[in-house]
């Protein structure tokens, strides 16, 4: 089985409080992996580690950046170059060969399945200095297809955070199949399918974070925003926070949000139509649904909770061919996935909704 990451529920990773300790949290992996289609022994760290986050679950995240070594040309490397090295250098991991795994920051060996697990399982059952709640949503404005907001609560605990620490925002790509730009490499490993790639710091300049420091019991919300690049698959975007030691480089927590978009359902594709996108998703107030129909139909929005059950039916009247937005209200549902579908004569499409209150 290929590992994939499920986002089916609202605040995934969010803000988890131990059950003994009020004042401490939950603790989640980081699993930092450095690798490349160009490095053969990164082909057994990649089962490995595909292996060992289907098992953890979903307390666990990597994040995998992808370098030019030992032979140049990995696609995902240049696009990034910048917060790669920087990620990489003697000023940091002081990473000198590949493959090369961090686990919240400290050092393992990522083809080794035991050492890999034991460096994990040390991590979950320890507490953490403050939770991390991480969300993303789509943007406003002119490039409303392209822009994305995102959030990232942290909440300390009685001991508050010190000087010392560091806030990462991380852009991840949670699965690509990619065959034509990396067979003809000197060296291709034979991968077609990569996972949890990195794309992008989005809260520093230099890749090097933004200090943090929190009094006892304080929450701060840092706000961020990102543009999708057209080499980046929206539907498989999601963003990764983690709170690191500056000068131990340990990762105290971390945490990561849902999918920026759950795919359309369409069991008779037709010509001219499409169900679009609903933004924001997550939604919390209210959502725009956007879909174009090929020819004037009636159209229907049904609305189902996740047992299936009918909440709402909207008749949207008479509509001419054309783009449409209809506005949907969401405040009084409860946190959770929804299932939007969209009738127009003999069109039907679902679209997952998620909502976070």
């Amino acid at each position: 089985m290929n590992y994939r990451r499920l986002f089916a529920t609202a605040g995934v990773i969010g803000l988890l409080t131990s059950s003994i300790s009020w004042s401490q949290f939950q603790r989640n992996v980081v699993i930092e992996e450095f690798t490349s289609v160009t490095c053969e022994p990164c082909v057994i760290a990649t089962k490995v580690m595909n292996e060992v986050m289907e098992e953890k679950g979903e307390r666990v995240i990597s994040v995998r950046y992808h370098m030019n070594i030992p032979e140049p040309g990995d696609p995902w490397y240049k696009p990034s170059k910048g917060d790669i090295d920087a990620r990489s250098d003697k000023d940091m991991y002081n990473v000198l060969g590949i493959p090369h795994a961090r686990v919240n920051g400290q050092t393992a060996v990522p083809q080794d399945k035991a050492d890999l697990l034991t460096a994990v399982n040390e991590t979950l059952a320890s507490d953490a200095p403050v939770g991390i709640k991480v969300t993303q949503a789509w943007g406003e404005g002119n490039s409303v297809n392209n822009n994305v907001n995102v959030s990232v609560d942290v909440t300390a605990g009685s001991d508050g955070l010190g000087d010392d620490y560091k806030l990462y925002i991380a852009v991840v790509e949670d699965f690509i199949h990619e065959e034509e730009r990396v067979k003809d490499l000197s060296g291709y490993n034979g991968e077609t399918e990569f996972f949890d790639v990195f794309r992008a710091f989005i809260n520093s300049n230099d890749a090097r974070g933004e200090e943090i420091t929190l009094n006892p019991n304080q929450k701060k919300t840092i706000q961020h925003s990102y543009t999708i690049d057209g080499d980046w698959q929206a539907e498989e975007l999601f963003v990764v926070a983690f709170v690191q030691d500056e000068f131990s480089l340990e990762v105290v927590q971390s945490g990561y949000s849902p999918k920026l978009t759950l795919s359309v359902t369409e069991p008779y594709p037709m010509a001219g139509y499409a169900f679009e996108q609903i933004i924001p998703n997550p939604a919390t107030l209210n959502a725009r649904v956007k879909f174009s129909l090929g020819n004037g139909e009636t159209g229907i929005l049904t609305l189902h909770d996740a047992n299936g059950a009918l909440l709402r039916k909207t008749d949207l009247g008479k509509l001419e061919a054309g783009d449409h937005v209809v506005e949907v209200e969401t405040a009084k549902l409860s946190a959770g996935v929804y299932t939007m579908t969209l009738r127009a004569g003999e069109y039907r499409a679902s679209q997952k909704l998620l909502v976070v209150q």
